[in-house]
């Protein structure tokens, strides 16, 4: 909640700077006059990154359970009004997280980022750090790192 009262607050205050130089129309999103907080969460969720993962999830189907919680989410967005968004604005960000989730055992069992860290750089940043003046990136790395589900590390 508090990243989207950042991101829109960013939008209205880009609005007011083109209505402020006289730019019509302002920018749709950026129109604090026409646009509701939650319906923006909502038009991004749905018009962006729904269509992205569903298109992801055909190729990676492990990720369809994440799509589905996904479009609960917008769900939820689509719950609240602008007013209980604005509420959220002073609540301390762990309350935001309760009831407890499963997603807080699942990130207190994992390594801390710096211990997941390779000890060695892998073939790919070796082949990225010593490319060829002007030469591509792509072309540096082995094919095998090109496949779908190779990515490197």
């Amino acid at each position: 909640r508090r990243w989207a009262l950042r991101v829109t607050d960013e939008f209205f205050r880009q609005g007011d700077v083109e209505r402020d130089l006289g730019i019509h129309p302002v920018t749709l999103c950026c129109d604090r006059t026409t646009q509701s907080r939650v319906a923006i969460q909502v038009g991004f969720i749905n018009m962006v990154c729904a269509p992205f993962f569903d298109s992801i999830a055909t190729i990676y189907p492990g990720l369809r359970p994440d799509v589905d919680r996904m479009c609960q989410n917008s769900s939820t967005w689509a719950s609240f009004s602008d007013a209980e968004l604005e509420e959220s604005r002073n609540i301390d960000s762990a309350d935001l997280f309760h009831p407890h989730t499963p997603y807080e055992d699942a990130l207190s069992s994992l390594p801390s980022a710096a211990s997941a860290l390779p000890s060695t750089p892998s073939s790919a940043s070796v082949a990225l750090t010593h490319l060829p003046s002007g030469g591509s990136a792509v072309g540096a790395l082995p094919s095998s790192s090109l496949g779908v589900g190779a990515l490197p590390s």
